[in-house]
Order: structure tokens, then C-alpha cells, then sequence
């Protein structure tokens, strides 16, 4: 058998595959665009067929998935693989010659029979005792590797749902996320033979669907962008087309302000292939509307963008993107003012209607709003929530207990009203501005609405005292509450918010610098899902409310808790804790912190995390000193020879016992320090704390040189163990400084 000679590469071109499909979901655009292109890119990459840094491009519209990557081969290259095919002692005999097996075994491997001969010999080695065999692989060529590539691409989409749909010839069913009606594949200029979805695969496609007649042919693979604009009214690219939208959005504008909001933006563009914005008016009376509830009608119904002056009040004008681009755009404007005039005159229904009644009178109404099947309706969590804040705000010093108190009892009030129905998204918003009508005192209205903040990891914080005291509450309470009824937040899954939920309490305590035990908190707020633990004043106050009500609300509920369907579980309250302690770590890491600074400050676990961002300064300032790293090291060994020696048999430290002279220098010179150390903790001044510990580095240093601890005197060893306890707490009380040994 002649030696197979290796096949040159082709030269390399831009590949171009699309699939023209029906409408896609426009909220999964970007992510199932993103996969398709990055999906055939792997795929032909793995199989050798693009050139190193080929860049590719992404192009989704609502009616098609496409990708360009340049510097694809049509084959490619050949690759040599080694075998191990048996042992040596198998293959050949005592006199070397081929045994059967050998034989056997290469003829599995594609040999024929009566073929062994000088090539096939060239062909084998030995290695550790085996028998290798090397082959030439053909490299696969374009039409192979990208069918296997697209298949894999498809299958691997993340799609919301799959429809069935029936073919042309009105037998064959496929299944994809929308019905498939075209693929275009093209190597520089040449149609790579493929097929997918029951497609044969081409060098034409279709342009904008109301825009463009016929089909339109891509000479190259270069070309596909410009052919679709320029001839089909089509801007292929998901980001030029937002970048157009955008643009445009400004444009119309002129000198008011758009209000964006980056996912309407994104879902639009999903939803267009040629952008056109028209602006439209409303009549000025909707104003008398909250503003918010304006926008999210606009926004979220019609998905219209709001205008707003330099001051950032609504203007009664808005913009629309059309996906046609009309010579008299007239009848477009005024069907949409149209259908925009009937949402906004709804809004201003259940704005008026929601008004003609006190929220403290949509209280009891609570009793029939589930919050948890295992937790009990929302009244019962207001009634505990009642006391949590009271609480909250007695131990802060925060705010007015009486402002406290007051607007958590009307805190989920709104959730009764026709707006919230509608627009859950209010909640809070809708509730302040409903408090500010029925004249509610202080800082009553602006904390029913803070109480949620934040409500994603960016944003804005709780600015009122009664405010932060109400939100610390609500958001503590809904974790205990929530991991005691066996929620749990596990990979990707969280459907009860957990994860922000604990950032949000973060954010407060660290950036607030809000001084709560929240350990306490936690038991607390556990301790309340199994008796009442409210104050006279709260219990008294909830009476009188109740007994305003009319004897039909009355019948709805009893006020109180009855029998304990929770008790106290610490092992809860710890995984409460621990959940906290590991989102502030993800909070601090975001925020840029060094991972060893962050873990010395939390392996004490901190009970007060407005303490943290000080600590973690003092700790960065402490690590440049000079005697840092001696002292870090000194005191990763203190932990190991604590870890790994029996407790001591005695608790009581004598300094009688001290005989050596580097055990006594370093208890005197701890001593100092202990002191020093105490009087910088007691005010917080983390940074000299950590500073005083410099002068430890040459007495420890001295101390391990000159003292075995471990000895066999048993007296002395325990004087020694504890000395090491004594300085290992001291040492460790801003952070674990053995964290930043190397």
C-alpha cells in the first residue's frame, strides 16, 4: 500500500449560513441569535474549518437566524492519529514475526488481508511494551463538518418552545421554534450542499416582508448585510438595527427627553427588520395620572417610548417604531393614539376609583391575598411585619417608632387596589402615592414605597429612616419566613428572589452603614412565625384599627397568631445567616475587592456588616506594612499548630510557667498590644488596630525560633497552647491575617 499524501487546504473564505424562519419570539431574539452563530462557529472549529481569530458576525431579525465567519475552509487539513493496538508480546512471536492477532487487529482497523507489507510496517512503532499504529485521518470537508455543525447548532438552541408544523409536501412534520422556510448557505461565492429542517440549502433569501417582492440572490458571502439593505429593506444586524432605533428615537425628540428603557429598546428591535419612528400625542388631562403608571402602560402595553421635559415630567407626546415605512404615516399615527387613549383613560379608572378609598381600609381585605400556602395570607406577614420594624427601628435608632409602625401596617395595602392589579410592578409606587392622598403623617408615604428598594442589584436605596428600618424588616422577615417554609434558592433556579432579596439587605446595611446585630435579627424574625411578639402599644394599635372596620370585614379574620405551626429552628437562622454573609462576599468581589482581603474579613462572619468596608480598608493598609507578610505567616502557623495539637488539659494561664525568655518577651509585648488593640476596637479604628499588631512581628519571630511548644511537659505545653490562643484571638479580631500568607 502507497503512503497516502497529506491534502493541501483550500484558501480560506467567509461562510454565510441563514435560516429564514416565521416571526421569532422577540424577547428570546438575541440570546437563540447569539447561540445559533457562536453554535456553527464551535462546531466548525472543532472539526479543524476555521482559520485561528476568524471573526464571525451575529445577524437576527424577527425572521431570521444568520451568521458570517470569516476565514473557513473548504476542507480541512489531514491529521495523523496513533493508536495503542496490544502489547508487544501479543503482536509478534519469539522470532518476531506478525502474529495473528496483529493481523486481526489491523484488518478491524481498515487493512485487508494479505495487504501487510512495507507500508503498513512504516505505519507501526513500540512504546512502553505496545504496539502503536499511525494514521493519516482525512480532514473532513466544508459540506461534512457544517451539517454536523448546523445539526448540533439547532438542537442545542435555547428556545422557549417548540411548534410542530408540516412541510410543503404536507407529509413530512418538523419541530422548531418556529416554522423554517428557507436556508441560505454560501462559501464565498459557492453553495454549500446542506440541509436542515428539511431545507436544501441555497444562495437566496427573502427581504422585509411587506417592503420587498421576490427573492433576493447573495452573490457572496460579503455581501449578505448590503443585498438585504439595500434590495430587501432589511438591517440584518440585531445592534445596528437598535443603534438605528435609537438614533432615530433621539431625532424625533428634538429637545425633549426619551425616557429609554434598555429592554423595551432590545424587545423592539426584535420586533422590526426596517425601523421607522412616528410620534403621536395624548390628551393632557391623563396627566393627572401618576406619571409611573403612564409610562408603564405606554411602555409595557403598546411598547411606545415616553417623552419628558429637561425636568423629567411627562409630556403628552410619544414615540412609536414601525416595522413599515409609509409615505403619508397618518393613518398609522392616529390608530395608534387611538388604541394608547383607551389604556391611558383605563389607568385613569382604576387611579380615580383606587382613590375613593383609605388604604387602612383595604387592610383587612389582606386576609383573602395568599402570600405562601405554608406562611399564611399577607395580613398575617403584615401583622408580623408590624413588629419586626417596630422592632428594627427600636434597635437601630433609626426613625419614629410611630412612622414605623404605621406605614408597615399599610405597607401591602396597595395590593388590593384596581392599579396594582393591573400594573403589579406599582406596588409600593402606587401605595405611596395613595398614602400621600389620604394625608398620611411624615415619612409615612415615602417608606410604603421605599420598602421595596432595592429591587434589583443597581438600584437606588431606601433614602428615609422609616424607609431603611421598614425594608431591613420586609426583606430579613421574607428570608426567614421563606427558608423556614423549605425555599431555597439552588443553581439558576430562585423563583422567591432570595439571591436579591440578600443583596438588597447588603446593599442597606453596608452602604447605609446601618449598625444591626443581624444574627438577632434573623432569630427574631424567625422566633415571630411561632407567637406573637409584639409590643402592648403594636397589639393595642392593631385593635383599635380592627374594631373600625365593619362587622362583614370583621368576619374575615381574628387578629393573632393561635397555635405555633413554626417553632424556632436554629439550623434555618444559620442557613439564613450564612446566605447573607455568602451574597455580601459576591457584593464585595464585585465591588473589586482582593478575594484573600475579602475572605480574612469574612471567615469571622461578621453579625454587623456596616463594619466590613472598614475593616476591609484596614486590612489593605495593614497588608502593606513591612511585618505583614512575617505576622500573616507567623500566624497560618499559630492555626496549624492550634489544629493539630490536643486542647489543653488546663484553662489557667501562669506566668510562673514562662521559663523561657522569648515566651516571656512575647507575653509582655502581647500584653502591650492586647491593650492598644482593645482601645482602638472599642472606637472602631479598625486600621490602628491592625497597625498596633506590627509590633508583634519581632517577639514572634524570636518566640518560634527559641520555644518548642509541643514539649513533653505537659505544665508547659498548656501554658504555651494557651499563650498561642491568646495571641491567635488577638490577632484575629479585625480579620483572619493568616488569609494573606502566601
Amino acid at each position: 500500500m502507497s503512503k497516502r499524501k497529506t491534502r493541501k487546504t483550500s484558501k480560506a473564505e467567509s461562510l454565510l449560513v441563514e435560516l429564514l424562519v416565521e416571526e421569532l419570539p422577540p424577547k428570546a431574539l438575541q440570546r437563540i441569535g447569539e447561540a445559533f452563530a457562536s453554535g456553527i462557529a464551535s462546531g466548525l472549529a472543532a472539526r479543524g474549518l476555521v482559520v485561528n481569530g476568524a471573526a464571525r458576525t451575529v445577524y437576527a431579525t424577527p425572521r431570521r437566524l444568520a451568521a458570517k465567519i470569516a476565514g473557513v475552509s473548504e476542507r480541512a487539513p489531514d491529521r495523523a492519529e496513533t493508536k495503542k493496538l496490544m502489547p508487544t508480546k501479543v503482536a509478534y512471536d519469539t522470532d518476531g514475526k506478525v502474529t495473528q492477532a496483529l493481523l486481526k487487529r489491523l484488518e478491524r482497523e481498515g487493512f485487508p488481508p494479505g495487504t501487510f507489507g512495507k507500508p503498513i510496517r512504516e505505519r507501526l512503532s513500540e512504546h512502553e511494551g505496545y504496539v502503536l499504529l499511525t494514521q493519516t485521518i482525512p480532514g473532513p470537508t466544508l459540506a461534512e463538518g457544517l451539517q454536523t455543525a448546523l445539526n448540533e447548532a439547532i438542537a442545542k438552541l435555547p428556545t422557549p418552545k417548540l411548534m410542530s408544523y408540516q412541510l410543503a409536501d404536507g407529509v413530512t412534520t418538523q419541530q422548531f421554534v418556529r416554522p423554517a422556510h428557507r436556508l441560505l448557505v454560501i462559501h464565498g461565492r459557492k453553495v454549500v450542499g446542506v440541509s436542515v429542517l428539511g431545507l436544501k440549502s441555497g444562495n437566496s433569501t427573502c427581504g422585509h416582508r411587506f417592503l420587498s417582492k421576490g427573492n433576493l440572490t447573495v452573490p457572496h458571502a460579503e455581501q449578505y448585510e448590503q443585498v438585504l439593505q439595500n434590495k430587501g429593506h432589511v438591517i440584518a444586524s440585531f445592534e445596528k438595527r437598535k443603534q438605528r432605533i435609537r438614533a432615530d428615537l433621539k431625532k424625533q425628540a428634538g429637545s425633549s427627553k426619551v425616557l429609554f428603557d434598555e429592554a423595551l429598546l432590545d424587545e423592539v428591535a426584535a420586533l422590526v427588520e426596517f425601523p421607522t419612528v412616528y410620534a403621536g400625542k395624548f390628551h393632557s388631562e391623563f396627566l393627572d395620572v401618576p406619571q409611573e403608571c403612564l409610562i408603564l402602560s405606554m411602555q409595557q402595553h403598546q411598547r411606545y417610548f415616553p417623552l419628558a421635559d429637561a425636568n423629567d415630567k411627562l409630556l403628552p407626546r410619544f414615540l412609536m417604531v414601525s416595522n413599515i415605512r409609509a409615505t403619508d404615516p397618518e393613518n398609522i399615527v392616529h390608530g395608534n393614539e387611538r388604541v394608547l387613549r383607551a389604556r391611558l383613560a383605563d389607568a385613569k379608572f382604576f387611579y380615580d376609583q383606587d382613590r375613593k378609598e383609605r388604604l387602612e381600609e383595604r387592610v383587612p381585605r389582606l386576609a383573602n391575598v395568599v402570600y405562601h400556602n405554608q406562611l399564611g395570607s399577607q395580613l398575617e406577614r403584615v401583622e408580623r411585619l408590624i413588629a419586626f420594624a417596630e422592632w428594627i427601628a427600636e434597635e437601630t435608632k433609626l426613625s419614629s417608632i410611630d412612622h414605623v409602625r404605621r406605614a408597615a401596617y399599610l405597607s401591602k395595602a396597595d395590593l388590593t387596589t384596581d392599579m396594582v392589579g393591573e400594573f403589579p410592578e406599582l406596588q409600593g409606587v402606587m401605595g405611596r402615592y395613595y398614602a400621600l392622598n389620604d394625608q398620611e403623617p411624615g415619612e409615612v408615604p415615602n417608606a410604603i414605597q421605599e420598602h421595596y428598594y432595592p429591587r434589583f442589584a443597581s438600584d437606588h436605596l431606601p433614602s428615609t429612616p422609616s424607609g431603611i428600618s421598614l425594608a431591613l424588616a420586609d426583606k430579613i422577615f421574607s428570608l426567614a419566613a421563606l427558608a423556614r417554609a423549605g425555599e431555597r434558592a439552588s443553581g439558576e433556579k430562585d423563583p422567591f428572589g432570595f439571591r436579591r432579596t440578600a443583596i438588597g439587605i447588603t446593599r442597606i446595611l453596608v452602604e447605609k452603614e446601618v449598625r444591626l446585630d443581624l444574627c438577632s435579627a434573623i432569630e427574631f424574625a424567625s422566633k415571630l412565625l411561632e407567637r406573637s411578639e409584639f409590643s402592648k402599644s403594636t397589639e393595642e394599635h392593631l385593635k383599635q384599627q380592627w374594631e373600625q372596620r365593619t362587622a362583614r370585614e370583621r368576619g374575615l379574620k381574628v387578629f393573632g397568631f393561635g397555635p405555633a405551626t413554626h417553632p424556632y429552628d436554629p439550623n434555618v437562622a444559620e442557613y439564613v445567616f450564612m446566605f447573607l454573609v455568602d451574597r455580601l462576599r459576591f457584593y464585595l468581589k464585585e465591588r473589586g475587592w482582593k478575594h484573600d482581603f475579602v475572605e480574612a474579613v469574612l471567615s469571622l462572619l461578621p453579625k454587623q456588616f456596616h463594619e466590613v468596608l472598614p475593616r476591609l480598608e484596614a486590612v489593605k493598609v495593614f497588608s502593606s506594612l513591612p511585618e505583614a507578610e512575617g505576622l500573616a505567616t507567623a500566624n497560618k502557623r499559630i492555626h496549624n499548630i492550634l489544629h493539630k495539637s490536643a486542647p489543653p488539659t488546663a484553662d489557667l494561664f501562669s506566668e510562673a510557667k514562662l521559663t523561657e525568655p522569648a515566651e516571656r518577651a512575647l507575653y509582655d509585648a502581647f500584653n502591650k498590644v492586647d491593650a492598644i488593640v482593645e482601645s482602638h476596637l472599642a472606637s472602631e479604628r479598625f486600621t490602628d488596630a491592625l497597625k498596633a499588631l506590627a509590633a508583634l512581628k519581632a517577639p514572634v519571630d524570636e518566640f518560634f525560633d527559641r520555644v518548642m511548644v509541643n514539649v513533653e511537659n505537659t505544665d508547659l505545653r498548656n501554658n504555651r497552647l494557651i499563650l498561642l490562643m491568646q495571641l491567635n484571638s488577638a490577632m484575629n479580631q479585625v480579620a483572619d491575617i493568616s488569609k494573606l500568607a502566601a
